[in-house]
C-alpha cells in the first residue's frame, strides 16, 4: 500500500523490453501447465505456487516425501526443457 502511494514518485523499473519477457515467460509456463496431466499440473501448482510443503503434500499423495521430491525435480527439469525449446532464457 506505501509503496503504491509512491508510484507517481518513483520511476518504474520495468521496461518494455522486460515486459514483453515476462509476457513471453508467463505464456510458456501456461502452456507447459496445460499440457500437463491433472495431478502433476495441480502438484506443480500447490509446491510452486501456494507453497505447500513437500512433507505435506507427500502425505496427501499416500507418498514419501523423497519420492515427491524426485518427481518435483523432473517435473523443474521437464519445465527447463519446454522454456528452452521456447528459446526462453533464464
Amino acid at each position: 500500500m506505501l509503496l503504491s502511494e509512491l508510484s507517481n514518485c518513483v520511476p518504474s523499473s520495468e521496461t518494455v523490453e522486460t515486459e514483453i519477457k515476462t509476457k513471453e515467460l508467463v505464456q510458456a509456463i501456461n502452456h507447459w501447465l496445460g499440457a500437463l496431466p491433472k495431478d502433476d499440473r495441480v502438484l506443480f501448482l500447490r509446491r510452486y505456487w501456494f507453497g505447500d510443503a513437500v512433507k505435506h503434500l507427500a502425505k496427501e499423495c499416500a507418498t514419501s516425501p523423497n519420492k515427491l521430491a524426485g518427481r518435483l525435480y523432473r517435473l523443474r527439469q521437464n519445465l527447463k526443457k519446454a522454456l528452452e525449446m521456447e528459446e526462453i532464457s533464464l
